[in-house]
C-alpha cells in the first residue's frame, strides 16, 4: 500500500537532524592575565630645604617615590663643585644623607643634586648655600612682648622678655637663653632652629613666681654654641612718681569686680577653671575723655588688646576685663594698663594647669 509522506513530520526530522549536524560551541578561551607595567620612576623632594647655612657640613633630604620602588639603590650627584660629589641611596631608607667632604663646608653657592636610576635621571633638587656669616643681630628686654627696650626694670617684676633675632643660622642646631642675677641662673630655654633667619621672644621668670631682687643682672643667647650675644641690666627700686594732678592705687588682676568697684580675689596665681579676669586701678583726680588702654598677653603673645575714654567723674575705677571662650589656657601672662599720661602699669601673673588626679592606691 502507498502512502504519502507526513509533510509536518518529515519537516521535523530535517530539523532534528540539522541540530544533531551542527558542530558543539567551543569553549571560550582563557586569555592570559596581562602583567600591568609599572610607571615611571619619578623622584620628588617636598618641603626639601631650598637655602642651607654658610656652616653646614651636611644635607639631609627625605624623598618621596612615584612608582615601581627599584631593588638597586639609586646614584646621586652633586654638581656645582670644583669636582662633582656622588653617591648612592639605598630607596628603603626614608632619608638620603649627604656628608659633605671632609665634614666641612661647601662654599656659598648654589648647587643640584640629581639621582640616577641606571644613567635616566629620575629626580633633582637645587639648593644654594647663602654667604651669610651666622649672627644674633640683636637682644633686647623688655616689660612686655611688643613694649620699649629697658637697661632697669623696678624690683618686685616676676616677669620680663628678652627679644632677639638671629641670621645665617643652621636649620636644625640649637639655641640657649638664659639670664642671671651674678652667677645664678633666673631661667633657662633651648630651642632648635627651624629657619636660617628669625626673630624670638623668651618670657623669663622664676619657677617658684617669686620677684626679682635689687642687683645687676646678665642675660645671654647663644647661637650653634658659640656664638654669643650679651646684655646687661639692673634690677632697681622704683623712682618716685613724678607729681600730677592724677593719683591712682596701685594696679590689682582680680577673678572679679564688687558693684562698689572693689576687686574681688585679687591674685597673681589662678586656678585652671578661670573663666575671665580683670584689670584696673581706682584714681582720683580723673578728666572727662581721660583715654585709657590695657594690652593683655600669653607666653609672649597678644591675647587682648582694648582702649577707651573716661566718662565718669574725678573718682573712680578704670577696668578691663580678658574673657576666654570657656577657660582660660593656662601659663604665663603679663597685662598692662596706661591711663592718660601715667607709666604703665604692668602686672604678671599666671594660670594654674590642671592636674590629674592621681587615682588611691
Amino acid at each position: 500500500m502507498n502512502h504519502k509522506p507526513d509533510l509536518a513530520g518529515v519537516l521535523l526530522l530535517c530539523l532534528l537532524t540539522l541540530i544533531a549536524c551542527q558542530p558543539s560551541p567551543a569553549a571560550t578561551p582563557v586569555l592570559p592575565t596581562a602583567t600591568p607595567t609599572p610607571g615611571l620612576l619619578r623622584v620628588d623632594f617636598p618641603n626639601a630645604p631650598a637655602t642651607l647655612c654658610r656652616e653646614a657640613a651636611q644635607l639631609r633630604l627625605r624623598p618621596q617615590l612615584t612608582g615601581l620602588r627599584p631593588a638597586a639603590p639609586l646614584t646621586w650627584v652633586i654638581t656645582g663643585t670644583p669636582s662633582p660629589l656622588s653617591g648612592e641611596w639605598d630607596t628603603a631608607s626614608e632619608t638620603l644623607y649627604v656628608a659633605f667632604p671632609a665634614g666641612r663646608s661647601l662654599a656659598p653657592g648654589e648647587y643640584t643634586l640629581t639621582l640616577y636610576r641606571d644613567s635616566a635621571s629620575v629626580g633633582q633638587h637645587t639648593f644654594t648655600i647663602v654667604d651669610v656669616p651666622p649672627e644674633i643681630a640683636s637682644l633686647t628686654l623688655a616689660l612686655t612682648p611688643d613694649g620699649p627696650s629697658l637697661t632697669t626694670v623696678n624690683a618686685g617684676t616676676h616677669l620680663f622678655y628678652l627679644r632677639y633675632t638671629y641670621t645665617g643660622a643652621c636649620t636644625g642646631t640649637p639655641l640657649w637663653v638664659a639670664a642671671y642675677l651674678d652667677t645664678e641662673p633666673l631661667c633657662r630655654g633651648n630651642f632648635t632652629i627651624e629657619q636660617e633667619r628669625g626673630a624670638e621672644t623668651f618670657a623669663c621668670y622664676r619657677e617658684d613666681a617669686t620677684p626679682f631682687e635689687v642687683g645687676d643682672y646678665r642675660a645671654l643667647v647663644t647661637l650653634m654654641g658659640d656664638i654669643t650675644q650679651g646684655v646687661a641690666f639692673q634690677v632697681r627700686e622704683p623712682p618716685p612718681p613724678p607729681p600730677s594732678p592724677l593719683h591712682c592705687e596701685a594696679p590689682f588682676v582680680a577673678a572679679g569686680l564688687t558693684p562698689e568697684g572693689e576687686s574681688f580675689r585679687p591674685g597673681d596665681r589662678f586656678e585652671w577653671y578661670t573663666q575671665s579676669l580683670y584689670v584696673g586701678q581706682t584714681c582720683e583726680g580723673l578728666q572727662p575723655g581721660a583715654l585709657w588702654e590695657a594690652a593683655w598677653y600669653r607666653q609672649g603673645v597678644q591675647v587682648r588688646a582694648a582702649s577707651g575714654a573716661w566718662d565718669g567723674g574725678v573718682h573712680g575705677l578704670v577696668w578691663d576685663s580678658f574673657t576666654g571662650e570657656t577657660f582660660l589656657r593656662s601659663g604665663v601672662y603679663t597685662v598692662t594698663l596706661r591711663i592718660a599720661d601715667q607709666p604703665p602699669a604692668v602686672l604678671d601673673f599666671r594660670i594654674i594647669a590642671y592636674a590629674t588626679p592621681t587615682p588611691a592606691p
